[in-house]
């Protein structure tokens, strides 16, 4: 059984109460695993969409004095380890006999060459680590001679809860939009894409 998995974990289908649930993976993930396992199923493409930037207590530092552990802390834990589990439960389900993706939406903001404005200490340094797990995973993979494609993938700016409030520029997408894009980028990658970080047209971004 091939099929796709879209995680929207974080910001659209899964309630506020549940995430926790969800990010501590453990006996709630083992079931999905197990259950999706015994149905013999094989993953065709993960897309994984959770991740935090804000909430009511939180905003992006502007500078180091703001920073705070918790907010650090809560963004490593959404924004890398979240993703790491994510492919630790998910990977072996997917389909290595034949092209099959885990696309990890990422941002351009993750990557340390392009970090010309500083700030966004949280957010920058959890996508920058997510980019480093997708590379380090998808090493693992190739050595098992896996067809799995790994990438990290910059959206572009969508209108979400999460980037809304820092929104004050026309070129942004719908969820609509953005969800297209992925899927023609993910129909054009190749073996040799595996590891790579990514934006919306394909094109590569450095780490």
């Amino acid at each position: 059984i091939l099929f796709i998995i879209i995680l929207f974990l974080y910001n659209f289908l899964v309630q506020r109460r549940r995430r926790a649930a969800y990010l501590k993976a453990g006996k709630k993930w083992d079931g999905i695993v197990k259950e999706l396992r015994e149905r013999n199923v094989r993953i065709k493409l993960l897309i994984n969409a959770f991740g935090y930037l804000h909430d009511s207590n939180y905003l992006p530092e502007k500078q180091i004095s703001d920073l705070k552990s918790t907010y650090l802390l809560k963004s490593f834990k959404i924004n890398s380890i979240g993703n790491a589990l994510v492919i630790k439960y998910f990977g072996p389900l997917m389909d290595h006999a034949n092209k099959s993706t885990i696309v990890c939406l990422s941002a351009r903001i993750g990557s340390i060459n392009d970090n010309y404005l500083g700030g966004w200490f949280g957010y920058r340094a959890s996508k920058a680590a997510l980019n480093q797990i997708i590379k380090t995973a998808s090493i693992e993979y190739s050595r098992k001679k896996s067809k799995l494609i790994l990438v990290s993938m910059h959206p572009g700016t969508v209108i979400t809860k999460l980037s809304k409030p820092f929104i004050n520029k026309a070129n942004y997408f719908t969820p609509s939009q953005a969800a297209n894009n992925i899927l023609r980028v993910n129909s054009r990658l190749k073996d040799i894409d595996t590891g790579t970080f990514i934006d919306y047209e394909g094109k590569k971004i450095s780490y």
